[in-house]
């Protein structure tokens, strides 16, 4: 909670990684107990970026996504553009 203040109070996105969601607990739900806090209770706009690769055992893909919560649908259109154009560049030009 004091990082959620924090975010809050220094007018920060908080950006959660949760590439090995249930690998903590034991427990996926309870693993996103933080995510859920921040978007529901404390009303964060926030992004989550998941790794599905140790989940499901697909060591040497790079699977996942980026997910954006928003409080404004505006900012939905614009993230998504950005996205696309980020993402488009990578399909293009692979690294």
């Amino acid at each position: 909670m004091r990082i959620s203040d924090a975010c809050k109070s220094r007018h920060l996105i908080p950006f959660f990684d949760i590439a090995y969601q249930g690998f903590s607990s034991g427990d996926l739900d309870m693993d996103a107990w933080s995510i859920r806090y921040f978007v529901h209770e404390a009303k964060h706009e926030l992004f989550i970026a998941q790794s599905f690769a140790k989940n499901f055992s697909l060591y040497n893909e790079r699977i996942g996504h980026l997910v954006g919560v928003f409080k404004s649908c505006d900012i939905v259109s614009k993230f998504r553009t950005q996205m696309t154009t980020i993402i488009r560049r990578n399909y293009s030009n692979p690294p």
